[in-house]
């Protein structure tokens, strides 16, 4: 699996806690092993945001991210849940 990030992605993640980023880490270990995994709360979105996906990297925190391809996911935004949706 490729996974490529936005530059918002970017610029976010940077500004994240060191243990968030740490956290996300170990979520993307299992995101790439298994997406249906029950850890990661993965999800389609609806509304604005229909075509995205997103799963938890804390009680909180959520990636946003869109299948670009079968095998290439595209993260577009970290952040807590009031700052993603």
């Amino acid at each position: 699996m490729i996974i490529l990030y936005s530059s918002l992605f970017k610029k976010k993640f940077l500004k994240l806690p060191r243990q968030i980023q740490d956290k996300f880490a170990d979520r993307v270990k299992i995101f790439m092993g298994d997406q249906a995994s029950e850890i990661l709360r993965n999800h389609k979105l609806h509304g604005r945001l229909e075509g995205y996906f997103a799963f938890s990297i804390t009680g909180d925190y959520r990636v946003i991210y869109r299948k670009m391809g079968i095998h290439v996911i595209k993260f577009v935004d970290i952040g807590t849940h009031n700052q993603v949706y």
